[in-house]
């Protein structure tokens, strides 16, 4: 078993954060294309400079919004990923399109803990998806406790994580990775790169 979780550091909208955190040495970074009018988005063209910058031992991850799943794969195409985050899109068979079309590249399927799961459902999905993201708040988690025991592959833990809480999450969860973007920002949009050093550290004790 690891001895930590990974970490993955969402959000990022400008190279300036982009190279700071890749000096960090973070294990991931989640980039959110999406209609959506929101301080974290970022524009398809701006994405494909920023995932360049990605080194090969760190994941590029896009979360995307309600697109067709023609869309997302020219989002994916385009840009490089290495993974895609279907967020509350995202059918069974748009994974099949989409593995036949990008054969290389990784599929995360995102479940929500906002309302009780369908646990049927996730487990055909984790059969066809690479991981499972868990997502939601803290006074969500028993939810999301429903849904860890049905998966079988290692899960991405997301949702209002910070300093104050990860080591909890961690205890209760035994995430394969942890993935965040509010709780390393002061200014939406931009990460406080102190925030950023705490909560590594804390993932790391």
């Amino acid at each position: 078993m690891q001895s930590s979780p990974r970490v993955k550091i969402c959000g990022n909208t400008n190279e300036e954060d982009v190279k700071r955190l890749i000096g960090y040495g973070v294990d991931s970074l989640g980039f959110i294309v999406t209609e959506r009018d929101i301080p974290s988005r970022v524009e398809s063209d701006t994405l494909s400079k920023l995932i360049k910058q990605v080194p090969s031992n760190m994941l590029s991850v896009i979360g995307v919004g309600k697109y067709s799943v023609e869309k997302i794969v020219e989002i994916c195409r385009k840009t490089g990923a290495d993974v895609v985050q279907l967020q509350r899109g995202g059918s069974l068979d748009d994974i099949a399109i989409i593995r036949k079309a990008l054969p290389n590249l990784k599929i995360w399927k995102v479940f929500f803990t906002d309302k009780e799961p369908d646990l049927g459902e996730i487990v055909e999905f984790e059969k066809v998806s690479d991981a499972i993201m868990i997502h939601g708040k803290e006074e969500q988690w028993p939810v999301g406790l429903k849904i860890a025991k049905q998966l079988q592959k290692p899960f991405v833990l997301a949702g209002g994580l910070n300093v104050g809480n990860i080591k909890r999450a961690i205890d209760t969860f035994n995430p394969w990775m942890v993935d965040l973007i509010s709780g390393v920002e002061t200014v939406p949009g931009k990460k406080d790169f102190r925030k950023v050093e705490e909560f590594i550290q804390a993932v790391k004790d």
